[in-house]
């Protein structure tokens, strides 16, 4: 057993005798005899010896442990410092925090996206276009993306305004050199030529 658990059962049984010697009740079942002697340990801190006392309460019939502390050379240590990385738990108003539902969330990190809460922001997991913030509104393969220049894209649509034409599955404005498939890849007056807009 741990120590502790055997101080805690000491003292117990010794309140218990006393208990029942208030009420005119033999502490001990016709033993006359002290019962074995139980060891007080420290369990806290740091010490040169272990203590083990007793002690004979007025009118008991057996030797019932007192508790007693020993003070050695117990070292203290100054408080823990930080490096500035945090560890365990996240914040309750952030994201990482543990879900089910978008209800277990708080405000801050409302969507529920595979155990976490998330805000939705670029480059946060989703599974569809409504667990990313208006920010980065469009759900690509499992990622947040606000649909600029060289984000994946499946279609035109998953394309911000300022880089509209989603080309081998990347958002691109067309621009000069932009791959292209076809003529409505690039900017107006522009061409597509050997796959690149001229």
């Amino acid at each position: 057993m741990r120590p502790n658990v055997v101080l805690y059962l000491a003292v117990a049984l010794t309140a218990s005798c006393g208990e029942k010697e208030k009420q005119g009740v033999a502490a001990s079942d016709g033993d006359t005899e002290p019962g074995p002697m139980v060891p007080v340990m420290e369990t806290t801190g740091t010490t040169t010896g272990t203590t083990t006392s007793t002690t004979t309460g007025p009118g008991t019939t057996g030797t019932a442990p007192t508790t007693s502390t020993t003070t050695g050379d117990a070292g203290t240590t100054g408080p823990a410092t930080t490096t500035g990385e945090t560890t365990g738990a996240p914040p309750a108003d952030s994201e990482g925090q543990m879900c089910q539902f978008n209800e277990d969330c708080p405000d801050t990190a409302q969507f529920c996206v595979f155990g976490e809460c998330r805000d939705g922001t670029e480059g946060d997991p989703c599974e569809f276009h409504e667990e990313c913030s208006a920010a980065a509104p469009r759900c690509i393969m499992m990622v947040c993306y606000d649909g600029s220049e060289g984000d994946p894209c499946k279609t035109d649509t998953d394309c911000a305004e300022g880089s509209k034409h989603c080309v081998y599955g990347k958002c691109y404005d067309g621009s000069e050199f932009d791959p292209c498939e076809f003529a409505k890849d690039c900017m107006d007056l522009m061409s597509c030529e050997n796959n690149l807009c001229v």
